[in-house]
């Protein structure tokens, strides 16, 4: 009797250890699937947006830039939302490793343009993208051209560049001088070198970068090469601004990816 209640016992502990290794198993699959989304990604550069608005030309845009840019160059978005939209192709892109998903700071807001100047002069951003050794930054009002003859990969030689300031009609709003933050390839590492010795809010951000030791373009050389703001013609790389510069009726034409209106 007492052996085939330790028989009996026997049977259970096998049939529990059996049931918990399966649980394990089960776990650690899920767990390895949601981590395969959310690891750094493995690339020398990497292109970046922060936006933590609902716009609906987020998805199409993501996909562009992903298609234009090419494997090399794998997207991190940051914004607020886990799931900011069901697309197939944008969940593709994500099992991919294409696009990655990152969650904003709880205590990160983006008020004005002051606000989103000041993330970007945060050492957490620069850091948070380590290892890799440049970074393309884009806005949803952004566009990089398929049909430019140029790609990101021959500007690497620079330490910052970006789209160059449009010169206003009015002086009183300013010279145009500098380059455009939003639209802008950038050493990693030489942008936490710049934070370190230097405070942001003593000038605003693109306007320090001249006065900093960075291998910078000049604006008349590579105007018609790099990105362009408020520029016409067919060989840019890429503009920032296009809301702006369009109106809103230019949202509309965005599903035209890969076709020649304004060269991109």
């Amino acid at each position: 009797m007492a052996s085939s209640r330790h028989y009996s016992f026997a049977v259970i502990a096998i049939v529990l250890l059996v049931y918990v290794w399966a649980l394990k198993v089960s776990f650690l699959s899920g767990y390895l699937k949601h981590a395969s989304l959310t690891k750094a990604i493995p690339s020398n550069n990497i292109a970046v947006i922060i936006e933590d608005r609902p716009l609906p030309t987020l998805t199409p845009l993501l996909l562009h830039f992903s298609t234009v840019l090419g494997p090399s160059w794998p997207i991190i978005f940051y914004t607020r939302s886990p799931n900011p939209t069901n697309s197939s192709s944008f969940q593709r892109a994500i099992d991919d490793g294409r696009i990655e998903i990152r969650q904003l700071p709880d205590d990160i807001t983006f008020t004005d343009q002051e606000s989103v100047s000041e993330f970007l002069t945060s050492p957490w951003i620069w850091e948070q993208l380590a290892p890799a050794s440049h970074v393309l930054v884009f806005q949803a009002d952004s566009i990089v051209c398929s049909n430019s003859p140029s790609k990101i990969d021959d500007f690497l030689q620079y330490d910052f560049i970006g789209a160059p300031i449009a010169t206003p009609s009015n002086p009183r709003n300013g010279h145009g001088e500098g380059f455009n933050g939003g639209f802008s390839l950038r050493n990693r590492q030489m942008m936490l070198d710049v934070l370190a010795a230097h405070d942001w809010k003593a000038e605003m951000q693109t306007a320090r970068y001249g006065d900093i030791a960075l291998v910078l373009p000049q604006v008349e050389g590579v105007a018609r090469g790099e990105p362009a703001e408020f520029r016409g013609g067919e060989d840019v790389l890429g503009r920032d601004g296009v809301i702006h510069a369009h109106g809103t009726d230019y949202i509309a034409e965005l599903d035209e990816w890969l076709g020649v209106k304004s060269g991109c």
